[in-house]
């Protein structure tokens, strides 16, 4: 009988330790190798192509680039361990605000630049942290090394 309660007892541990929210470093640097590095490629790529005297791709994406970053965060924020998730959400939001005020830049781009300048610095700190933990946990891709 006290077999069986210490391999129920076991059986208990394990399955609780499997059945975590998935939130750590480990699932933040596979959205960061999956997401992230595709998306650093795509936009290498029109870099490239602006080399070669083909700007048009690039300036739609430029144009795509805030939705794409809200995204990215978004899916980071979904797996970040607590103590970083605020920044990664913090992140998201910002990039979501410039989606939303892309209208602004066209008839109000004073007011647009303001905005967007008081914004940047207000995530400036989550910028930072993010950057460091990505740093600090992620192996990432150099110049030299494939993705």
């Amino acid at each position: 009988m006290r077999m069986h309660t210490v391999a129920l007892g076991a059986t208990v541990l394990v399955l609780a330790g499997c059945g975590g929210d998935g939130r750590s470093a480990q699932a933040v640097c596979q959205v960061f190798a999956t997401q992230g590095v595709a998306l650093h490629n795509a936009y290498q790529m029109d870099a490239n192509q602006v080399a070669k005297g083909n700007p048009l791709p690039s300036l739609i994406d430029v144009i795509k680039l805030p939705n794409d970053m809200a995204g990215l965060m978004k899916q980071m924020d979904a797996v970040a361990p607590p103590a970083i998730e605020p920044d990664f959400q913090a992140l998201s939001t910002y990039f979501d605000g410039l989606v939303k005020n892309e209208g602004q830049q066209l008839s109000d781009p004073i007011g647009a630049l303001g905005q967007g300048l008081v914004s940047s610095i207000a995530v400036s700190g989550s910028y930072v942290r993010v950057d460091s933990f990505l740093q600090a946990n992620c192996t990432i891709p150099t110049a030299n090394s494939s993705p």
